[in-house]
């Protein structure tokens, strides 16, 4: 159980530690209680940007960004990196098939589109 005070420590800690790798972090916004408590001054203006646009008290969706970019900074990697490697996590333990690359057309019932 994490403590009450400041419930992301652990995970923050669990990151930088090296405890919890990279290729085992999935992100996502069902807690809506867990809203990020990154402070703002750490965050670039993408971030800050989205956070306004979010319900206050409240993680969903919007957040995201926020989420991958603080596991990125306890990492020392790229936020793009973090949510690369989510992507990559959920396809596998979800046994998702891969997006199909954008240069490729999309086949829609069996057709490819035109």
């Amino acid at each position: 159980m994490f403590p009450l005070e400041n419930p992301g420590k652990a995970l923050r800690d669990a990151l930088k530690e090296g405890v919890l790798p990279l290729d085992r972090v999935l992100l996502e916004s069902d807690a809506p209680y867990m809203i990020p408590n990154a402070p703002e001054k750490d965050l670039d203006d993408v971030c800050k940007s989205l956070l306004k646009r979010c319900q206050p008290g409240r993680n969903e969706p919007c957040t995201l960004p926020i989420v991958a970019h603080t596991v990125a900074k306890c990492l020392g990697v790229d936020a793009e990196e973090v949510a690369r490697a989510s992507a990559e996590n959920a396809r596998r333990v979800f046994d998702l098939k891969p997006p199909v690359p954008a240069t490729q057309p999309a086949a829609v019932n069996g057709a490819e589109r035109e």
